[in-house]
C-alpha cells in the first residue's frame, strides 16, 4: 500500500496522535485542510474504527478491514445503518456518511430452492417465501 493510500485510511487510535501531543502548528494546519471523519465498521460483533477522508472509497475501507481480519472481501457487502447497500465504488461523501457513522458488513448469501431466498440482514437470517 502506497504512502498516499495509507494517509487516506487510518485506523482510529485511542488518544492523541504524536502531532497533537507536540501541539505543532503544522499539525493544526494539516487538520484544517484535510477533513477526516470517523466511521465504524461492524462485522458479526467485531468493530473497527477508521478515520477517512470523504473521498475514500467504501471498497478501500472494506479491503483494509478484511486484510486485518483475514477475510475475503468479495464474500462481503456493505450497508449503512439504515440497511441501504453501499456500492464498493462509492465514496464516503457520496454515500452520505458523517462523523460517527457505521458501515455494516454482511456475508453474501446466494441460493435457495423452490422460490425461496435466504437473505442476511443485521446479523439475523430471515426466510422469505414467494407464493406461486
Amino acid at each position: 500500500m502506497s504512502e498516499r493510500e495509507q494517509e487516506d485510511i487510518k485506523p482510529f487510535l485511542n488518544g492523541p496522535t504524536a502531532k497533537e501531543q507536540r501541539g505543532s502548528a503544522a499539525g493544526d494546519k494539516e487538520n484544517s485542510t484535510h477533513s477526516h471523519i470517523e466511521v465504524t465498521l461492524e462485522f458479526e460483533g467485531d468493530h473497527m474504527k477508521f478515520k477517512v477522508k470523504e473521498s475514500t472509497k467504501v471498497n478501500k475501507i472494506k479491503s483494509t478491514f478484511c486484510e486485518r481480519r483475514n477475510l475475503k472481501a468479495d464474500s462481503l457487502r456493505c450497508h449503512n445503518e439504515d440497511g441501504e447497500r453501499l456500492e464498493d465504488n462509492d465514496t464516503v461523501g457520496k454515500c452520505g456518511l458523517t462523523d460517527g457513522a457505521m458501515i455494516i458488513l454482511l456475508r453474501n448469501q446466494t441460493g435457495g430452492a423452490q422460490g425461496r431466498t435466504c437473505c442476511s440482514h443485521w446479523s439475523k437470517v430471515y426466510l422469505i417465501s414467494w407464493k406461486s
